[in-house]
C-alpha cells in the first residue's frame, strides 16, 4: 500500500513540474516565469526528498 502511495506522489510531482514548465514557456511576464521556475525547483527538491525517504524506509 505504501509503495502505491509513493508512486502516486511521484507521479503528481512530475505532473506539476510539467504544468509549471508549460506555464512558464507560455507566458511573457518575467515575474510569472520566475515564480514558475521557483515552483519547478521546489517540486524537484520534493522529489529528491521523497526518494531519499523511500530509500531510508527500504520500500520494496
Amino acid at each position: 500500500m505504501i509503495k502505491i502511495l509513493d508512486n502516486i506522489m511521484l507521479i503528481i510531482d512530475i505532473l506539476l513540474i510539467i504544468y509549471f514548465y508549460n506555464y512558464a514557456v507560455d507566458t511573457t511576464d518575467i515575474g510569472q516565469r520566475l515564480i514558475s521556475c521557483a515552483a519547478i525547483t521546489m517540486e524537484i527538491s520534493f522529489i529528491i526528498r521523497h526518494i531519499k525517504l523511500m530509500k531510508s524506509r527500504k520500500v520494496n
